[in-house]
């Protein structure tokens, strides 16, 4: 990220467009050793707080020792984080839905990881990896930070939000309570439209399914 941009660089651009940092995925060497408090400087600067390891620090994980040794690496850099006010959390994707020594992948890292170490869960990953999001997103309520709001159909891949299998009804209660999830982000893969286009189209279904939810 700072390869290119400076910090001063990416947050003057933040604000000339209006918009805000609300999470980053950083290389894993970025949050060891002295790496760390460089890492915090940058990320203060943007004005963001949540920090995500890039790519799939769990794949491959073939046994519950190396889950747990990676939570416990996890552990160790929130506790790091916590005097900063910063937080690190784990970003799912399909493969931690697979069971290892008779539990899933996703179960076995937090239930190993220090209560900091916050869940931004991916909607569309889970059901990808074959099961529905919100059992996991009732889970680990106070952890939940984050939610990347995605669908996933089994016959079309390029349907938008709502136009897939997810449980919408199940999942919307869970991420718009109160005192939860500080930030929804409404993510598209595949484009059935000019990528704009499917922006705005996957908004106003969300917009929709929200006003739904509220009136029921």
């Amino acid at each position: 990220m700072s390869s290119y941009k400076s910090a001063e660089e990416l947050r003057r651009l933040l604000d000339e467009n209006g918009l805000k940092c609300y999470g980053a995925h950083v290389a894993p060497e970025s949050l060891m050793g002295g790496n760390l408090e460089k890492t915090v400087a940058f990320n203060k600067t943007l004005g963001n707080r949540l920090l995500m390891l890039l790519g799939n620090p769990l794949e491959p994980c073939d046994t519950r020792a190396k889950i747990i040794e990676i939570a416990k690496t996890f552990s160790d850099i929130a506790k790091r984080l916590a005097p900063y006010k910063m937080s690190v959390a784990y970003h799912n994707h399909e493969s931690e839905f697979k069971a290892v020594e008779g539990d899933l992948i996703w179960n076995i890292f937090f239930a190993n990881t220090d209560r900091r170490v916050a869940v931004q869960f991916d909607t569309g990953n889970a059901l990808e990896g074959g099961v529905q999001a919100a059992p996991f997103l009732a889970k680990y309520p106070s952890r939940l930070l984050s939610v990347h709001v995605k669908d996933y159909s089994s016959t079309n891949p390029k349907a938008l939000l709502g136009e897939g299998d997810e449980h919408w009804d199940e999942v919307l209660p869970l991420i718009l309570r109160k005192g939860g999830v500080r930030w929804l982000i409404i993510e598209q893969n595949n484009y059935p439209y000019p990528p704009l286009e499917s922006v705005e189209r996957c908004l106003r279904n969300f917009e929709k399914m929200v006003e739904h939810s509220l009136r029921r």
